[in-house]
């Protein structure tokens, strides 16, 4: 580099120096965190670096030092529970989802039974499945004697109960 190139770049930072302290906080306005840092730092969740750069923003601005402080001591205070009239008005902006307000009363009205009828539905089936299990075999068992008796009469063979011979 010349020596009037090393000149020029003085120049330009002497006059960006001047102008950063002329507008005051315009320079300070730019190094200002944004809320989410501010906030990451009330949390503490901001590496060294960033906590420095925030803390030396809030040396120069009392201002904001007192908001963040008030901040921090509303944060660490115990929270306060709502009013019941604003929860209600609060839960009232909400929409129902459709069909909730009928199912809400008809589980109110039904929760009483459910223990039971489960129950007895269980029964039930057990009840069901045993009668037609019966009723199957009783049918296999009729149509494996009719089978039988089929069989017998095609051979020519008669069966008289009294003489307890074949003839």
């Amino acid at each position: 580099m010349t020596e009037r190139s090393l000149r020029e770049e003085r120049d330009r930072a002497l006059w960006r120096r001047l102008r950063a302290e002329s507008q005051g906080g315009a320079a300070d306005e730019a190094r200002a965190p944004d809320e989410m840092a501010l906030a990451a730092y009330l949390e503490g969740r901001l590496d060294e670096a960033e906590r420095a750069e925030v803390e030396v923003w809030l040396a120069a601005e009392p201002a904001a030092l007192e908001l963040v402080l008030a901040a921090r001591e509303a944060l660490a205070a115990p929270g306060m529970a709502a009013p019941d009239a604003v929860v209600r008005r609060a839960a009232a902006l909400v929409p129902d989802p459709p069909g909730s307000r009928l199912a809400g009363r008809l589980r109110g009205v039904f929760t009483p039974l459910w223990q039971p009828l489960g129950w007895s539905g269980a029964v039930a089936g057990v009840l069901l499945a045993c009668v037609v299990g019966f009723q199957l075999g009783q049918s296999g068992y009729q149509s494996t004697v009719t089978l039988e008796q089929l069989e017998i009469a095609e051979a020519g063979f008669v069966f008289d109960p009294a003489d307890e011979e074949i003839l």
